[in-house]
């Protein structure tokens, strides 16, 4: 749906000369409490994020400007045109269409929640992919069950709990396939 935040981490890696990787590699490799894991959760403001998640990053060698970067991803997280399209698409055929983000309150919500029939933000819920009570949560308001779902998302991870709780799952590298994949689930679209 929106673009994914890998991008801009790339991109900050190649201007700040770290190697490829190594920052996606750092925020996985330190996990579910890490400040990365405890800021999407809500649990940090963003001051005391910037502060920790620098700390963890500069334990792995790697030195980082967090509200950089994080500025940096805040202005390339826009809806992607051909995804909004699909979700119109879906809604009017019938089908409950839920965004299920891992997110911080500065993000917003990018003009894109009227869109959706359900919204589930991480910081709001105390909860974040990959934890499997966040995808529960979000069934549970959408009222189906996790064999009636499908679950679209970027992250590895994330998408492995999905198919471990019975959803139905789509990769999304590239829109263009992951619509096409949905196409195939709903032929009518």
């Amino acid at each position: 749906m929106l673009e994914s935040p890998l991008a801009a981490i790339a991109e900050y890696e190649r201007a700040n000369l770290i190697p490829e990787g190594s920052i996606n590699r750092a925020v996985a490799a330190a996990g579910d409490g890490s400040a990365w894991a405890r800021h999407e959760r809500g649990e940090l403001d963003f001051a005391a994020f910037c502060e920790e998640w620098e700390a963890e990053l500069a334990e792995v060698d790697l030195v980082v400007d967090a509200a950089e970067l994080m500025a940096r991803i805040e202005l390339t997280i826009r809806a992607r045109p051909e995804m909004l399209d699909i979700i119109r698409s879906l809604r009017r055929a019938g089908i409950k269409v839920a965004a299920l983000t891992n997110s911080w309150p500065s993000l917003g919500d990018n003009g894109v929640e009227a869109e959706f029939d359900l919204v589930v933000h991480s910081w709001r819920e105390r909860l974040r992919k990959p934890e499997p009570e966040i995808y529960r949560l979000t069934l549970s308001r959408l009222g189906i069950e996790a064999k009636q779902a499908v679950f679209l998302d970027d992250i590895g991870g994330n998408l492995r709990v999905a198919r471990q709780m019975g959803l139905t799952t789509i990769k999304v590298d590239d829109p263009a396939d992951a619509i096409g994949n949905l196409r195939e689930i709903f032929p009518d679209l």
